[in-house]
């Protein structure tokens, strides 16, 4: 574990952030493409539990002045980089008309640069720690964006 820092409050911060506005794409996405509602509505659902979860991290570092080890202060620019770019694709998004194969092709390209950056460096970290292992339990069911994007946009380009 490391003491929970100005650092490691930056990274929380920003991850929350990241969770927030790839949820706001998706949202965005629903509203544009309504033979995709469901499909949208439920990842924009999805990254907005990554969301809380990330604040549950947070809030018991805040608490007990320590954070899992395996997340670094280094991954803050990472995680800025990340964000920074679905904030550019939101207000291209939100200013022009696309098609949904454009959507899910961005979404998918977004979820492979994150890397699902925003919830899987956090939620492995925290395997063997106690203290954090309830917050595992409720996402696990929350991952591999990146591949269900990848397989609905091959449904879509097939029909």
């Amino acid at each position: 574990m490391e003491v929970y820092d100005e650092a490691a409050e930056k990274l929380f911060k920003n991850a929350i952030l990241l969770e927030l506005k790839m949820a706001h794409l998706y949202l965005l996405f629903k509203e544009m493409f309504k033979e995709d509602v469901e499909f949208w509505w439920k990842l924009s659902l999805e990254e907005i539990n990554h969301a809380s979860l990330i604040k549950g991290i947070s809030y018991l570092g805040e608490l007990t002045g320590q954070y899992p080890k395996s997340i670094v202060p280094e991954r803050v620019e990472m995680i800025e980089n990340s964000r920074k770019r679905i904030e550019k694709e939101l207000e291209k998004y939100e200013h022009g008309d696309y098609t949904r194969f454009d959507a899910l092709k961005t979404a998918y390209e977004l979820e492979l640069i994150a890397g699902e950056v925003h919830c899987q460096t956090f939620i492995p970290s925290i395997a063997g720690d106690e203290d954090f292992a309830q917050i595992k339990e409720f996402n696990k069911n929350d991952i591999e964006h990146a591949a269900r994007i990848k397989q609905y946009l091959e449904s879509v380009q097939s029909v």
